[in-house]
Formats: structure tokens, C-alpha cells, sequence
């Protein structure tokens, strides 16, 4: 296929968007994402079942934060792609009735022989600005269909309004980018169902400030023709067709990790967080598979990428159960992730904050027995520690070892 017009296309994405106001986890998840969209249904990798590269990415942060800024950029880039693209509609029929339409639409594209191109059916790019609109309240079943649509099943039934019987769409492949508030996330989704498993499938990216302040953010000459590169890469990224296989040292690297896994998991008691961990394994795998395809074409699971995969989830995961505590429960689910940054701030700068010194600057917003539950939730998770100093309570962010 020739050679690639970048070195990597995840690094060249985040160096396209640098001068951009977003948080860095949502550019890299976004870029991420994109990634995954050109692989598609076609490419997998097989385990103990087969595991393709598509993602649930949720970006989540107040007003403000730069959500839709952040998905921006891949929603143009990915518009090259032949994967059809779905609207913010959240009713079920609509959503299987664009899966039915899409699918046609792919099983009557041929080559010059006659023989069909695609031998994936139901291949689908969810972009959702606002993810809580389309997963409205008012279709409780559209919680259940996203997840077993999230195994991208090889034939999956549905019943039509208005028939009787069913339809069977085969080989679906559902890639989805969406974003909201934690407010509006804690309203819409009901303990019930994210208990069954809906928030396990997805990655949740926390984000609660822009991250920096760009006064001119016209792209230069330079990023444009970056922009024309990434464009032609992701295009050459979407020919790769076929299994992903570990090269020499990965499975050492994997299995070491796997069998470590249980020993780092969080003690909580939260039913969405313990569903989450469960699912790490197939994350860091679809993950993996679009870190190879950012590196290179040659479809390898390496103890690089194991390494650059392991870091990306773990750096996500480390604010990602601030969304899993908060919800449904706390009304401070707004400010926990400021909290969040202040004492991961002070943690790197410091080596922590004063408990009274915490509890002083969020006094406007939190009681302390509010501050205290969010502190107690933290420390069951192990994601921080408090300690004494000279006669002083200190908080800070706990170090992951190894």
C-alpha cells in the first residue's frame, strides 16, 4: 500500500489539535475513536471470543469544558469514510431502521467482477453531541439494545412496528462517540440499568475545564496540510482488512498483567464500577487494536503498543470513577471533578493538600460531611490516601506501583 504520509497517526492528530481549547484525554479519545471507525466490523482479534475495535467513548464535563470542540475535528475526518453515519435520533426503530438501510446500502456495493466489496452488513458511527437527548428517558429500551449491540453480534433480531415476526440484520458493528454533562448523566441514566451493564461497555472521559485559552484558533497553512495527512491515513488505515495477531513478547506482557488485574481492582461496593472492571480486558484489546493501526500497517499487537494501550486506559481510568460514584446518588456530582483536579494538582506540585485547606476552598460549595462522603468514596476505590505531616491531615492522589 505504500508508505504512510505520518509516523503515527494518534500523535499527529494530537499535535493537529494542540492549539485547541479542549482537555487532552478528550482530543486523545477522540482521535482514538476515529481510528476505530476506519477498522470497522472487518477487522478483529481473536481471544476467547472475537473482539472488534469498536468503542462506546462518552466525553463528560460541565458547560464549558469543550465537548463538541473536541469532536469536531473527527467528525470531519471520518465524513471520508464509507461507513454510514447516524443521526441524534434515540428511538429504537429509527436507530435498527438505520442499521436495515445502511446495511443495504453496503451488501449493493461490488467490484468490477460482480463480487460484493464489504462482508460487513450493519456498520454504524453514532455521533451524539448531546448523548443524554438521544438516549432519551423515554425509550428505556434503547439501553438494553445498545449493549447487545455492543458485541456486534453476528445476527441480531428485531421486530417491526406495524408487522408481524421479526428482521434479522447480520454482522453489526455499532461505533459510538457522544457527549454530556454529569448532571444531565446522572439524571438520564436510572441505577437500574447501568447496573445491567450499560456504563461497563462504555469509556468515560472525564473533563471539567478547557485546558487552555486560544485567542486565535484559525488553523495555519501547517495545519491544514497536516489535516490533508491525516485525511489520507485514515483512508489507508480503513483498507486493513483481517485479524490482528500478538507479535514475539506480547502475551508475556499481557498475561502478566491479566493475572495481576484482580489484585489492583478497586473495593467498592458501586455494581457500575465492578461491571467496568470486568470488561478492562476486552477495553485494552480494542484499544490495542487501534494503537497498531495508528503505528503502523501491520496488524501486530506488540509489547509497544501493549504498553502505549496500558497507558491510555489507565490514565482515562483514573478519574473515570469519579462518574461511577457520583452517580445517581450524590447531588455534588458537578463539583467532584473539581475537586478531583484540585488535589491532583496539589498532589504533583505538593505532595498534597491539607484536608482543612480542601474543605476551606469548596466551602461554598460542599458541607464537610459532604466533602467527607466523597473523600470516604475515594479512599474505599484506593484512588487516594490521606496521611499525617508534622501534626498535619493530608490528602493526595495514591501512585499506581509498577
Amino acid at each position: 500500500m505504500g508508505e504512510r504520509a505520518l509516523p503515527n497517526w494518534l500523535d499527529s492528530y494530537m499535535l493537529f489539535t494542540e492549539r485547541t481549547e479542549p482537555p487532552i484525554l478528550y482530543r486523545k479519545w477522540c482521535g482514538l475513536w476515529a481510528i476505530g471507525a476506519a477498522l470497522r466490523r472487518k477487522c478483529y482479534f481473536e481471544w476467547h471470543e472475537t473482539v472488534y475495535p469498536n468503542l462506546y467513548v462518552l466525553l463528560v464535563g460541565p458547560s464549558g469544558a469543550k465537548k463538541g470542540t473536541a469532536m469536531a475535528p473527527v467528525r470531519t475526518l471520518v465524513k471520508s469514510l464509507t461507513v454510514p453515519h447516524s443521526g441524534d435520533s434515540g428511538s429504537v426503530q429509527a436507530l435498527m431502521q438505520f442499521i436495515a438501510k445502511s446495511a443495504k446500502r453496503e451488501n449493493e456495493e461490488v467490484d468490477e467482477n460482480g463480487v460484493k466489496i464489504k462482508h460487513c452488513d450493519g456498520n454504524m458511527l453514532v455521533f451524539s453531541d448531546e448523548f443524554t437527548v438521544f438516549t432519551s428517558a423515554n425509550n428505556p429500551d434503547l439501553y438494553p439494545l445498545l449493549c447487545r449491540l455492543y458485541e456486534c453480534p453476528s445476527v441480531h433480531e428485531h421486530k417491526i412496528l406495524g408487522r408481524e415476526g421479526g428482521d434479522f440484520l447480520r454482522n453489526v458493528w455499532i461505533h459510538l462517540l457522544g457527549a454530556t454533562t454529569p448532571r444531565s448523566l446522572r439524571d438520564a441514566l436510572p441505577q437500574g440499568q447501568a447496573s445491567e451493564g450499560f456504563t461497563a461497555r462504555f469509556i468515560i472521559v472525564w473533563g471539567d475545564r478547557k485546558e487552555k485559552w486560544v485567542a486565535d484558533p484559525k488553523k495555519t497553512p501547517q495545519e491544514m496540510a497536516l489535516f490533508d495527512q491525516l485525511q489520507e491515513d485514515l483512508l489507508r488505515i480503513e483498507k486493513l482488512d483481517g485479524e490482528f495477531t500478538p507479535a514475539p513478547g506480547w502475551y508475556q506482557m499481557y498475561e502478566a498483567w491479566y493475572l495481576n488485574m484482580e489484585k489492583e481492582k478497586p473495593h467498592t461496593e458501586e455494581e457500575m464500577l465492578d461491571g467496568y472492571f470486568s470488561r478492562r480486558a476486552a477495553h485494552l484489546l480494542k484499544i490495542q487494536m487501534a494503537v497498531s493501526a495508528s503505528q503502523d500497517d501491520s496488524m501486530k499487537f506488540t509489547p509497544k503498543s501493549f504498553l502505549t494501550s496500558l497507558h491510555l486506559l489507565e490514565e482515562v481510568e483514573r478519574l473515570m470513577p469519579l462518574v461511577f460514584s457520583g452517580h445517581g446518588r450524590l447531588p455534588t456530582a458537578v463539583v467532584i471533578p473539581r475537586v478531583a483536579r484540585r488535589i491532583r494538582d496539589a498532589t504533583e506540585e505538593d505532595g498534597g493538600i491539607a484536608y482543612r485547606v480542601l474543605v476551606g476552598e469548596f466551602m461554598r460549595d460542599l458541607t464537610k460531611d459532604e466533602m467527607d462522603q466523597i473523600i470516604q468514596a475515594w479512599l474505599s476505590l484506593g484512588r487516594v490516601e490521606m496521611f499525617t505531616e508534622n501534626g498535619v491531615r493530608l490528602i493526595r492522589f495514591k501512585e499506581k506501583k509498577g
